[in-house]
């Protein structure tokens, strides 16, 4: 397997995405939590091509701004859980990965952004 850090607009666009959600009450408002939550992910991703690559040069996480934020491209539901999937494959690799809070965000968005899907809203609760 390998780890790569992946670009700034990757992490503003999920970021942005979340942002934009009336499930993500914390991020809506404030866009200092933006940044921060923004900052947090590439973190972790940094530090898991860190990990697996212990002999290179060490990757540093970029510092985000809210205008990079704001200005992210606009995902839809299905480009932002493709884009989840992928952040969290390149942040997978150091042990402390499952218990961040970078993966439990991108967990809690990723469930949360599953009822965005086109469809999801008409489908059956139950099937019989």
């Amino acid at each position: 397997m390998s780890a790569w850090l992946v670009n700034p607009a990757h992490v503003a666009a999920i970021v942005r995405y979340a942002a934009r959600q009336k499930y993500m009450t914390d991020l809506r408002a404030d866009p200092d939590a933006q940044v921060a939550t923004a900052n947090m992910l590439h973190a972790e991703n940094a530090a898991s091509v860190n990990y697996r690559y212990p002999g290179h040069e060490a990757q540093e996480p970029h510092r985000f701004t809210e205008r990079e934020i704001d200005r992210a491209r606009a995902l839809t539901p299905v480009e932002l859980l493709k884009a989840i999937h992928c952040l969290d494959y390149q942040s997978c690799d150091h042990p402390g990965w499952k218990d961040s809070a970078a993966c439990k965000f991108l967990l809690h968005l990723t469930h949360n952004a599953i009822a965005d899907l086109p469809g999801y809203d008409a489908a059956p609760w139950g099937i019989d």
